[in-house]
C-alpha cells in the first residue's frame, strides 16, 4: 500500500515545474527597482505604466504637456 502523502502535500506546491530550473522557492523574485532608491507612488505608477507598455507592444500614454 501507498503511504498517505498529506505531510508531503505542501512540498508539492513548490515543486519545480518540468523545464524549469531548480531554485529556492521561498526566495523572492529580485526587485525591478533599486532598493537603496525609494521611489515615490508617481513615479513607481509612471515606470509602471511603462513596463505595461512595453509588453504590451505600445508606446506609453505620457499626460504631460
Amino acid at each position: 500500500l501507498a503511504e498517505p502523502r498529506a505531510p508531503d502535500a505542501a512540498n508539492d506546491l513548490f515543486a519545480p515545474l518540468p523545464g524549469q530550473a531548480e531554485s529556492a522557492p521561498h526566495q523572492p523574485a529580485p526587485s525591478p527597482f533599486p532598493a537603496h532608491k525609494p521611489r515615490s507612488e508617481a513615479e513607481t505608477l509612471e515606470s509602471l505604466e511603462e513596463e505595461m507598455a512595453k509588453l504590451l507592444g505600445r508606446p506609453p500614454h505620457n499626460n504631460k504637456p
